[in-house]
């Protein structure tokens, strides 16, 4: 993984606003507080792999408040100019007893309503439809429905439209549901560690000592249902990740019954 954006790097100011207030602006002048949106430093890892990706269109599950969206956008657009063009999904970002536009109203504050075209559906009814229409990408953020299947099938389509040398991005891989699919993709398909939003705070003693006495009975104790060592190496690397993001390295050229633990 690179070192690149161990620097900080500036994000779109609309986004630092809602950051760093918790509160963001409505359409008709009132403000709500924010209490769903993606972290500075995980805006910043955005920013970088749109910029290695030399990004032009992208995906995004997910806009809410709108921060990661403004971000994407903003590094879309200073990549690739006027052809930068994102497509969010989001079926509920119009409802006023839901994000009430509160993601749509951002991206007009920052001059950037004209890079993202919402999509008010599920994704996993939308991204089919959107593979067969030929679209591609260069990046992908999948922030949507927390659950297993739903993420692994948003990956899935995204997949499929993601060009060689693109970037998927999951958020909150902490929920071991989300986590789950992150090493399947890793385990499983020809996708490598790009870069990983650790959390930072000091691990307990007592489980630093269990994670140890796992590493040494690991090569004692392994079975067939356990991942293999260059994958235990990987998961080891996002154990207490907020956001992971993956790099493609080729198209899915599996057997019909590949499977790999993770």
């Amino acid at each position: 993984m690179s070192k690149e954006n161990s620097v900080p790097r500036p994000i779109h100011p609309v986004a630092e606003e809602v950051i760093t207030t918790r509160r963001a602006p409505l359409r008709d002048g009132s403000v709500v507080a924010a209490n769903s949106f993606v972290s500075r430093q995980s805006c910043q890892l955005l920013y970088e792999l749109i910029r290695r990706s030399n990004a032009k269109n992208g995906v995004e599950i997910g806009m809410a408040f709108g921060v990661s969206t403004v971000c994407i956008a903003d590094a879309l657009r200073s990549v690739s100019g006027e052809d930068a063009h994102l497509i969010a999904f989001d079926p509920t970002q119009r409802l006023a007893d839901s994000w009430n536009s509160a993601g749509l109203w951002q991206l007009e504050r920052a001059g950037l309503a004209g890079v993202v075209e919402l999509r008010d559906e599920t994704s996993q009814r939308g991204l089919p439809k959107l593979v067969d229409s030929g679209y591609r990408c260069q990046i992908g953020f999948i922030d949507g429905w927390h659950t297993f299947d739903h993420t692994l099938i948003d990956f899935f389509y995204i997949d499929q439209m993601l060009d060689v040398g693109g970037h998927v991005v999951f958020d909150d891989t902490l929920y071991p549901s989300i986590h789950s699919v992150v090493r399947f993709v890793l385990a499983n398909r020809r996708y490598e560690l790009a870069e990983v939003e650790n959390l930072k705070f000091d691990t307990p003693a007592l489980l630093r000592l269990k994670r140890a006495g796992k590493r040494l009975l690991r090569p004692i104790a392994r079975t067939d249902r356990d991942p293999g060592p260059e994958h235990a190496k990987l998961f080891r690397l996002i154990e207490s990740s907020q956001m992971v993001g993956l790099r493609k390295i080729s198209d899915d050229d599996r057997r019909f019954d590949h499977y790999k633990p993770f």
